[in-house]
């Protein structure tokens, strides 16, 4: 008898009480995205996405891989302009180029019903290259922030 391992894939938008529930899961994966650059290090914590999250403020997608959580992907919606964006809040966990394969097309296309014109993501300089290439990003500039609380008047 020919014992085969195979993997089952899903993914989930998930609802406040999913995101309870997830959440032992979801800390650790959006700690890793937090840390992933130097604003996003200083600017934002899994506890405020957590916060988003349940208040409805943003939209979380998880990837699972035979049941467990193993990415998660989360998008907050602004306008400029007059036009509707998403920004990539977060981004994080493992097999993100699985994920992408699998998925992205429908999160993309996902966006463009609800009438998103833009896809923003605010990315370490290392990885602004695989997002250009594997996710299909076409434009890349550079943020750069100043903290005015941390200057002295004078």
């Amino acid at each position: 008898m020919e014992n085969k391992l195979t993997t089952e894939y899903a993914i989930e938008f998930l609802t406040p009480e999913r995101v309870e529930e997830l959440w032992v899961h979801l800390d650790p994966m959006l700690q890793m995205s937090c840390e992933g650059n130097e604003i996003s290090k200083e600017d934002l914590t899994p506890k405020e996405i957590h916060d988003l999250a349940i208040s409805g403020q943003c939209a979380m997608f998880v990837y699972f891989e035979n049941a467990i959580p193993t990415c998660v992907l989360v998008v907050q919606f602004f306008v400029e302009n007059k036009k509707k964006g998403a920004s990539i809040l977060a981004m994080g966990g493992k097999n993100l180029l699985t994920f992408k394969r699998l998925y992205w097309k429908s999160i993309l296309d996902w966006l463009k019903v609800n009438k998103i014109h833009y896809l923003d993501a605010c990315v370490a300089t290392e990885y602004t290259k695989i997002y250009l290439k594997k996710f299909g990003f076409e434009k890349s500039c550079s943020l750069v922030r100043m903290n005015l609380k941390e200057i002295e008047n004078g």
